[in-house]
């Protein structure tokens, strides 16, 4: 009787544990929102291959982004590609896509440098 206790108060933990994670709050908060109102601004209306120097950025001080063509991605998104000169010289490239709330999003970078 001893052992049948045991076993089944260490599936009442496991049970519980369970529960307990299933139960937590999903993340809702989107690390990769563009949250730079230039950024924003530039991504809304500038034409396929221009560039702008920004001050502040999601990728540090001082970064020159140029977009590429804008284009309709299978999620169904307003996408732009990005290319990102650092000041130091390197480079990034990086997917921004609209969002159905109209913000922008930024995916991972394509290609590290």
């Amino acid at each position: 009787m001893h052992i049948v206790n045991k076993s089944l108060a260490a599936s009442f933990i496991a049970l519980a544990t369970l529960a307990g994670c299933a139960s937590q709050p999903s993340a809702t908060t989107n690390s990769n929102t563009v949250n730079s109102t230039p950024l924003n601004e530039f991504l809304n209306n500038a034409a396929s291959h221009s560039a702008t120097q920004l001050a502040t950025s999601p990728w540090g001080a001082n970064v020159q982004v140029t977009t590429g063509a804008t284009y309709f991605a299978a999620s169904g998104k307003t996408c732009r590609p990005l290319q990102i000169i650092q000041p130091a010289g390197s480079q990034l490239e990086q997917i921004a896509c609209k969002a159905k709330n109209g913000q922008w999003q930024l995916s991972r970078s394509l290609r590290e440098q």
